[in-house]
């Protein structure tokens, strides 16, 4: 997936909807979002880019706490919202 699923917007305004392709491009962009991969030993990895430079994360982004609190939600009965 190029996109995270999760999101979606209908927009009956063309300007509007031209301002939300324009952000949207902006956070597909490699700087600001990741691409997941898989090694050919089947080792996911993460691509993105810093400072200008492809980098190949091999451990998920995210510090502790981003990764305690995604721990969390995935135990909270969470579907009813989604």
């Amino acid at each position: 997936m190029w996109w995270n699923t999760e999101v979606g917007v209908l927009a009956y305004s063309e300007s509007l909807a031209a301002e939300l392709q324009a952000l949207a491009d902006l956070g597909k962009s490699p700087a600001l979002s990741y691409r997941v991969g898989r090694t050919e030993a089947g080792k996911r990895y993460w691509q993105t880019e810093i400072d200008g430079e492809s980098v190949r994360l091999m451990s998920e982004p995210g510090g502790f706490w981003r990764h305690l609190g995604a721990g969390i939600s995935r135990l909270l009965p969470l579907d009813a919202w989604l």
